[in-house]
């Protein structure tokens, strides 16, 4: 651009294009100094871009170019400003602040499992007999250490369950490309309500499973992995949609209160053991009762998504109403 320019007016030199008006200050830093060039021959190559575009932009005047640079100016700290949303208003929406609640309901479900599993197998051996036979002892003994490596062993079950909830979430979204921004966000609340009513029911069946005594332990386990990580990827999905840089702060809030509900794990567990006699059926039943709260976040999905299609059609109305007219006149 700047040789376009010199091959035009070869009596001016890159240097004095650049210098006239640039934005270097005095620095002994090589670095420094190129970083200030390149803004230098950028601001220059707009300027001969912008007034080959629309050769009539104050026309007339022999400082075009101050004020083309002070526009420039004005444009990209608007630009700026416009992307720096304040984080209560991300932390502060009714989406964000259910998807909290869905996440330490579950967090505090799996966790309590998680602690309270080998005492649970225990008591499916011995149905909570205080004095059991040797017999019964032996099975414990043989049971507990046997079932404990098998649980470790299903967590790799949950990379190879991420990929489903990723493709639920996906889904559909290559068709809709060439739609407006609305029928391409309509089409995302809807895959995050499906992904999340999927997972509350398989947490749901979680839950009824924990309450029967004669189901193998593992199906718990195969259910609890898929739900560690389908859940971890309905949230996250939800979190890229506020601005990019509230992601980290929102994650960490995240961690953060799920690391508080955690510590109601060991107040259910020293009840489960003290006052329950190592029976969880009435603990499981209140979590099953609590986890049922996880449905309110695809309803508010299904009543924001009803919002948006409303405010679609209405747009279409509108905008059809105002071609006919203009087709009238």
């Amino acid at each position: 651009m700047v040789g376009t320019v010199r091959k035009n007016k070869p009596e001016l030199p890159p240097a004095l294009l650049t210098g006239t008006y640039t934005c270097k200050p005095m620095t002994a830093r090589w670095h420094v100094a190129l970083f200030h060039n390149i803004l230098d021959v950028s601001a220059f190559n707009a300027y001969v871009v912008w007034t080959a575009i629309d050769p009539t932009w104050n026309q007339g005047k022999s400082f075009k170019r101050r004020l083309f640079i002070a526009e420039l100016g004005k444009a990209l700290s608007l630009s700026l400003s416009s992307l720096l949303v304040p984080i209560c208003h991300s932390v502060c929406s009714s989406i964000l602040m259910w998807s909290l609640i869905t996440m330490t309901m579950t967090q505090l479900r799996l966790i309590f499992f998680l602690g309270a599993m080998n005492k649970m197998l225990e008591f499916l051996i011995t149905h909570g007999n205080p004095n059991p036979s040797e017999e019964l002892q032996k099975e414990v003994k043989e049971q507990v250490p046997f079932y404990s490596p098998i649980f470790g062993t299903m967590q790799q079950l949950c990379p190879l369950t991420c990929p489903l909830i990723g493709y639920i979430m996906d889904w559909g979204i290559k068709e809709c490309e060439e739609e407006t921004k609305e029928g391409q966000n309509i089409q995302k609340l809807t895959n995050a309500m499906r992904a999340f009513i999927f997972t509350n029911l398989l947490l749901v069946t979680f839950g009824i499973v924990s309450l029967i005594d004669n189901l193998p332990i593992q199906v718990r386990k195969i259910l609890h992995r898929n739900l560690s990580g389908f859940i971890t990827s309905c949230c996250f999905s939800l979190y890229s949609r506020c601005p990019a840089n509230h992601f980290g702060t929102l994650t960490g809030m995240q961690s953060m209160i799920n690391a508080a509900f955690d510590l109601l794990q060991q107040q259910l567990f020293i009840l489960m053991v003290g006052h329950f006699h190592g029976d969880p059926y009435c603990i499981n039943l209140g979590l099953l009762i609590f986890s049922l709260t996880g449905f309110l976040l695809p309803g508010y999905l299904f009543y924001h998504r009803k919002n948006l299609i409303r405010a679609r059609a209405a747009h279409g109305r509108l905008a059809a109403g105002k071609t006919q007219n203009k087709s009238i006149s």
